[in-house]
C-alpha cells in the first residue's frame, strides 16, 4: 500500500493529569521507531521519553491499510505539560535484495516506504527551521564562528548575510530601560539644553539602575521621609532586624507551615499539659521499647538497660520486664497462666509513679456467647485523685486479641468528682490515633459514664487492633473537686 498521508506528526496533546493513551495515524515498522517528547511548557524544557520505562506502544497490526497505532505513558501527563509523537528512522537501507532471491511485493513496498519516511522526517524538520526566501539564493547562509557569536545576537550585514550583532548585557540593558529611552526622546530640546552638563549625565547614566529603582519606587519613599521618627526608632533596633534577617530561613519555613501552626495553637492547653507531663512522657519512651522477636541488649538509645524496662516478646507473645540483671516474662492471657481457672481473677500491673496500674483479662475471654473479650483497665489507684494529662496508664494488646475491634468501653470512678465533668480518651500509641470520636465523660458527681448523656463514642475507623500494639489511658478534664480510682472496661470482638 502507498503512503497517502504527508503526516508524520502527531499532537502537541495537551496534559491534564488522566490522560494516558494518545494515538497516531503515520506508518511505523516497529515501535522502535517512535519518538515520544514532552514539554514542560512553563520552562520550555523538553525531554525525549524511552520506550518502555515512560511508555508502551501498541501498533495496528496491518500498517499498509490501517497505519498507526497509540502510546501509553507509564503516568498521566500532567497540567502544563504537552506531548508530541513522530518517527525517528536511521538513515540507512537495510533493504538487501540477492540475485536469485525471493522477490516479494512487501519488501520493495516497505523499502520505498522508509525512503518516503525518511524524506517527511526531513520534511517535518525542515518546516520549524529558519529559511531564506527562495529568491535569496546568492546570500551567504554561514553564521559567524562559536567564538563571535557568544553571547551576542544575530544580526544581518547590508547584503542581507549574518553577522554577529549587539551583546546579549548590552541590548537587555536598553531593554530595561525602554521607559527612560521613549521618555527622553520625548524631550530632545532639553536634551540639547543640558549637553553642557554632559558630564554630570555621564555621571548619573552611572548609575541608571539606581535612579531607575529610586523612580519606581518615589511614593515609598515620600512616605519614608514623612516617617522619620520610625525610621530613627528602626534605626535604633537594627540588631533585632538583623537578627530576623539572619533567621529568615525559619521564617519562611514557619510561614510555610502556618496550617500546622495554626492548628497547634488551637490545642495549646494540651500542647501545655504535654510539657508539664514530659518528664513521664520521656520516662515511657525510654521504659517501653517496643515489640521485638529477640531481647534487647540496650535501650533504643543505646544506653544500658533499666530495671522496670519493659519489651513485647512477638516470638511468645508475652510482655516481659528487666529487672536489673535479666529480663523476665509476664502472661499476658488465660492461655499463658498456669493452673489458674477460666473464673479467677488473672491481673497484670504496671506500676509508675501515679499509683498502680493494673488490667484484667476476665472469664468473658473465653466463654463469651458472642465472641467478645472483656478487658478490666485497673488505671489509676483507688485512693488517689485524678488530674489531667496523657498516658495514665498503657496497655500492651495481646495475641488473643489481635486482629479484633474496640467495640464498647466504659469508665468508673471508685469516689465521685463533683462540679464539671471528667473526659477520658483512648489512645493507639502504635498507630497515632485517638480510637473514641466522642470522649467517655462521667458528669459531676456520678461514677461511670454508664449513667452519662455522653458515655463515648467509638471512631469505628480506628477501632482495630494488632498484637503488640500499645494503648494509652489519657484524661483530658478532671471535675473541680477530682475523683479517685480510675477503671476503664474494654470490650473486643472480631469484625
Amino acid at each position: 500500500m502507498p503512503i497517502s498521508s504527508t503526516t508524520r506528526k502527531a499532537g502537541p496533546f495537551v496534559g491534564n493529569d488522566v490522560l494516558t493513551t494518545f494515538a497516531f495515524t503515520f506508518k511505523a515498522f516497529c515501535s522502535a521507531d517512535l519518538y515520544v517528547v514532552k514539554l514542560v511548557v512553563s520552562t520550555g524544557v523538553e525531554t525525549v521519553l524511552t520506550l518502555t520505562t515512560d511508555y508502551t506502544v501498541d501498533l495496528n497490526a496491518d500498517q499498509n491499510t490501517s497505519p498507526g497505532g497509540t502510546i501509553t505513558l507509564t503516568a498521566p501527563l500532567p497540567t502544563g505539560s504537552t506531548l508530541v509523537i513522530t518517527t525517528s528512522l536511521g538513515n540507512l537501507q537495510p533493504t538487501d535484495l540477492t540475485n536469485q532471491g525471493g522477490f516479494y511485493p512487501s519488501v520493495i513496498t516497505d523499502a520505498l516506504d522508509r525512503a518516503v519516511i525518511l524524506v517527511q522526517q526531513l520534511q517535518e524538520g525542515s518546516d520549524r527551521s529558519i529559511k531564506y526566501p527562495i529568491s535569496d539564493d546568492s546570500v551567504g547562509v554561514t553564521l559567524p564562528a562559536a567564538a563571535q557569536r557568544a553571547g551576542v545576537t544575530l544580526a544581518f550585514d547590508d547584503d542581507g548575510a549574518p553577522i554577529a550583532g549587539p551583546s546579549v548585557a548590552d541590548v537587555g540593558t536598553v531593554f530595561g530601560n525602554i521607559a527612560n529611552i521613549n521618555t527622553v526622546a520625548g524631550i530632545s530640546a532639553d536634551v540639547t539644553s543640558v549637553a553642557a552638563n554632559a558630564a554630570n549625565i555621564s555621571t548619573v547614566a552611572g548609575i541608571s539602575a539606581n535612579v531607575n529603582t529610586a523612580a519606581a519606587n518615589i511614593a515609598d519613599i515620600n512616605t519614608v521621609a514623612a516617617d522619620t521618627t520610625n525610621i530613627d526608632t528602626v534605626a535604633a533596633g537594627i540588631a533585632n532586624v538583623n537578627a530576623v534577617v539572619a533567621n529568615k530561613t525559619n521564617i519562611d519555613t514557619v510561614a510555610g507551615i502556618s496550617a500546622d501552626v495554626t492548628t497547634v495553637a488551637g490545642v495549646a492547653a494540651k500542647v501545655g499539659t504535654a510539657a508539664d507531663n514530659v518528664a513521664d512522657i520521656t520516662n515511657f519512651a525510654d521504659v517501653y521499647l517496643g515489640p521485638s522477636a529477640t531481647a534487647p541488649t540496650t535501650r533504643k538509645d543505646s544506653s544500658a538497660l533499666q530495671a522496670g524496662d519493659m519489651y513485647f516478646d512477638t516470638a511468645t507473645n508475652v510482655l516481659h520486664t528487666y529487672n536489673g540483671s535479666t529480663w523476665v516474662g509476664t502472661p499476658t492471657a488465660h492461655s499463658s497462666l498456669t493452673g489458674l481457672t477460666t473464673g479467677d481473677d488473672h491481673t497484670q500491673y504496671h506500676n509508675d509513679t501515679r499509683g498502680d496500674a493494673r488490667y484484667s483479662l476476665t472469664s468473658h475471654t473465653h466463654e463469651s456467647t458472642y465472641g467478645k473479650r472483656i478487658v478490666e483497665w485497673f488505671v489509676i489507684h483507688p485512693t488517689t485523685s485524678l488530674a489531667v494529662g496523657d498516658g495514665k496508664a498503657y496497655f500492651v494488646v495481646p495475641t488473643e486479641l489481635g486482629g479484633m475491634n474496640l467495640v464498647r468501653v466504659a469508665a468508673t470512678v471508685l469516689t465521685a468528682g463533683t462540679t464539671n465533668s471528667t473526659t477520658i480518651q483512648i489512645h493507639n500509641v502504635t498507630d497515632a490515633v485517638d480510637m473514641l470520636s466522642t470522649r467517655m465523660n462521667i458528669e459531676t458527681g456520678e461514677t461511670s459514664t454508664r449513667t452519662s448523656a455522653t458515655p463515648g463514642t467509638i471512631d469505628t475507623t480506628k477501632d482495630d487492633v494488632a498484637a503488640g500494639d500499645v494503648l494509652r489511658c489519657d484524661i483530658d478534664a478532671v471535675s473541680t473537686a477530682a475523683p479517685k480510682g480510675l477503671i476503664v472496661e474494654m470490650v473486643f470482638q472480631l469484625p
